[in-house]
């Protein structure tokens, strides 16, 4: 019985967290440059990640926002995240799908240059990728500007914790490991 009520709370949750999502209007921020190493500091790291950093003007780049948890024991459960962009700089397409099994939904047009986006899952994250989308640089430092904000970070421990206020968000995008 405890499973199906966890089940429940957490579609209440992402339910509600859609709703959220669909309604912010954040300003935007400046981003970093590429650097080819994630980070791999002890807790919980999150950053972005491309693919293809030399792509032209018109070439499609797979960007990703990315979770490393490194020496530290949690498993994450949800999340609510913001990627702000530089719109003269670069076009977001569309989203591609994560397929660990948990729960999705992201807003791409949330505001000029914003995109949000949450996910949960009653048995944690399966990926360390939170969001996974495609984007047409306008640009050749279609870069600048690329930034992550992790609104809420939960995880299994201690009842769904929030614990973004622990996270570590890369300022820099960071080439996507093969």
């Amino acid at each position: 019985m405890r499973f199906a009520r966890v089940s429940f709370y957490q579609l209440v949750r992402i339910t509600m967290l859609a709703f959220a999502v669909s309604a912010c209007d954040d300003a935007i921020p400046a981003g970093g440059a590429l650097v080819e190493a994630a980070p791999r500091e002890p807790g919980i790291n999150a950053y972005l990640s491309v693919d293809r950093p030399d792509a032209g003007v018109g070439e499609v780049v797979r960007l990703d926002a990315r979770l490393a948890v490194v020496e530290t024991d949690v498993t994450v459960s949800g999340f609510v995240a913001t990627l702000t962009y530089d719109p003269t700089r670069v076009d977001v397409i569309d989203e591609i799908a994560v397929d660990d099994g948990a729960m999705r939904v992201g807003n791409l047009a949330a505001g000029p240059g914003l995109a949000r986006f949450a996910g949960a899952s009653s048995d944690g994250l399966a990926s360390d990728v939170l969001f996974s989308i495609r984007v047409r640089p306008r640009a050749a430092d279609y870069l600048k500007g690329l930034t992550l904000t992790l609104d809420e970070l939960n995880t299994l421990e201690n009842g769904f914790a929030e614990r973004s206020s622990e996270a570590r968000v890369g300022r820099s995008v960071y080439l996507t490991p093969r």
